[in-house]
C-alpha cells in the first residue's frame, strides 16, 4: 500500500520473500536483528561499566526500570513461585527498543509488522496457559472454564456453565488478537504520522510539528511496551489463581447432597 502525498509517495509496504502465508517480510527480519544486536551491545556496556558505589545515569535508568517491573510482578503475582521476572523485563526492553527504533530514518519498527506483534502475543498467551496448567493441573485447568458462574451442575441453572465456558473460550481466542493489534496499530500510526508530516509540510515548517509528534511517539512507544508487559503479567496472575475456598465449598455441597440422598434412601427403606 502506498499513501499519496503532495511531494511524492510514502511507501508502507514490506519487501517480502516468498508468497502467501509463507511470505517473509525481509525488512522486519533485518530490523529485528538490529534490535537484538542493540540489546546485546547495551547489555555488554552495562555489564562492563557496572558499579555499585557510583552508578552512571544509564545504569540508574535500567535499574529503575527493573525495580519497577519486579515490584509490579510481586504486587500482581504475590507469593506464587513464578519466575516471570527475566522474561517480563526482556519483553519490555525488546518492545521498547523495537517501538523507538522506527523513529530513525530508513528503519521501520519490527512492531510495525503484524507478524511480530502477533508472535509476541502468542508467546504471551502461551506463557499464560503453561503456568495455568502447571498451577491448576489438567483437571483444574479444564474445570475453571466451567466455574465462571456459581450454579451447581445439578441445579436448574447448571446449563449456564456451558454457555459461560463457550464465552470464556471466545475470550481466550480474542486475547492474542487484541494484544497484537493494539501494539501494531499504535506503532504503525505513529510512524505513518511522522512520514505524513515530513511529506505534507514545507521543509521550513515540517521540523516543528515533526518534533512534537516525535516526542509524542516516544511517549506512546514506552506506554505500549508497558501495557503489553503489564497485561502479560496480569493474564498469568489470573490464569494461576486457584480459589481453594470455592473448591472446598463445592466439595462440601456435593458431599452434603450425597449424605442427604443416603439418609432419604435409608428412611424410605425403614
Amino acid at each position: 500500500m502506498r499513501l499519496l502525498a503532495s511531494s511524492g509517495q510514502i511507501d508502507v509496504q514490506h519487501p517480502t520473500a516468498g508468497s502467501g502465508f509463507l511470505a517473509i517480510n525481509l525488512d522486519t527480519v533485518y530490523n529485528t536483528l538490529i534490535v537484538c544486536g542493540l540489546m546485546i551491545v547495551l547489555a555488554l556496556v552495562l555489564r562492563r561499566n557496572y558499579s555499585e558505589r557510583r552508578p552512571n545515569r544509564f545504569q540508574t535508568a535500567i535499574e529503575a526500570i527493573i525495580d519497577f517491573l519486579q515490584g509490579l510482578i510481586k504486587d500482581t503475582l504475590g507469593d506464587r513461585p513464578i519466575p516471570i521476572g527475566p522474561i517480563a523485563i526482556s519483553m519490555f526492553m525488546f518492545i521498547l527498543v523495537s517501538n523507538l527504533i522506527g523513529l530513525f530514518p530508513v528503519i521501520k519498527s519490527p512492531t510495525n509488522d503484524i507478524n511480530t506483534t502477533l508472535g509476541l502475543a502468542l508467546f504471551s498467551i502461551g506463557l499464560l496457559h503453561y503456568y495455568s496448567l502447571k498451577f491448576r493441573h489438567p483437571a483444574g485447568y479444564i474445570k475453571h472454564y466451567f466455574s465462571i458462574v456459581t450454579p451447581r451442575w445439578r441445579g436448574p441453572w447448571g446449563w449456564t456453565r456451558i454457555v459461560f465456558a463457550f464465552l470464556e473460550l471466545i475470550q481466550e481466542v480474542s486475547r492474542p488478537v487484541t494484544l497484537s493489534f493494539r501494539l501494531y496499530f499504535n506503532i504503525f500510526v505513529g510512524e505513518l504520522m511522522v512520514a505524513l508530516i515530513i511529506s505534507l509540510f514545507p521543509a521550513v515548517i515540517a521540523p516543528f510539528p515533526g518534533v512534537v509528534w516525535l516526542l509524542f511517539s516516544i511517549f506512546v512507544g514506552g506506554v505500549q511496551a508497558f501495557i503489553f508487559t503489564m497485561l502479560t503479567i496480569a493474564y498469568i496472575a489470573m490464569g494461576t489463581e486457584v480459589n481453594h475456598a470455592e473448591e472446598h465449598a463445592e466439595g462440601e455441597s456435593t458431599s452434603a447432597e450425597r449424605r442427604g440422598g443416603h439418609v432419604a434412601t435409608e428412611a424410605a427403606a425403614a
